[in-house]
């Protein structure tokens, strides 16, 4: 899993938010991943959101295998779209590039269809497409989350 968290360093840095920063440390100083000091250092020795994230990502990095693991399971509790767009959803970790593939197939595929259909010929772009898989082994559902660009309205004149 230390692995997972060098492979999405910079996104993870781009992307996640500052509550979301809070609530990792929190989750990991209560799993005795980090200590108090630590965990206030994250807060207090970085002003900016960014160099927060950085800060943390590095320092559970350096911490192995089993902080790597509780940091990325904490983060799929307090931010599943972050998790899908990084890769890490269950069913996603590690396949990497087959899993960009297969959502740039789905959304050209839905892109053109949304313009072949009728009542949706505004639809201009299918910004994003968002496959979640989480432990699909225990019979939860799937979801596909779609987002959508339009200048106007499906069927609004």
């Amino acid at each position: 899993m230390e692995g997972e968290l060098e492979r999405i360093r910079s996104e993870f840095v781009k992307g996640v938010s500052e509550p979301v920063i809070k609530g990792l440390l929190d989750d990991l100083w209560q799993q005795n991943v980090f200590s108090s000091e630590e965990k206030d250092s994250v807060m207090e020795g970085q002003r900016i959101r960014a160099d927060r994230a950085r800060c943390l990502i590095d320092m559970v990095m350096g911490k192995g295998e089993r902080a790597s693991q509780a940091m990325i399971d904490s983060m799929k509790k307090r931010d599943k779209h972050l998790c899908s767009t990084l890769g890490l959803m269950s069913s996603l970790a590690g396949v990497g590039s087959a899993a960009v593939q297969c959502q740039h197939k789905i959304k050209s595929n839905l892109q053109k269809k949304f313009r072949e259909t009728p009542i949706c010929t505004d639809v201009t772009e299918v910004t994003s497409v968002d496959v979640l898989l989480d432990k699909p082994d225990q019979g939860q559902p799937a979801y596909l989350c779609l987002h959508l660009d339009n200048h106007t309205p499906c069927g609004s004149q």
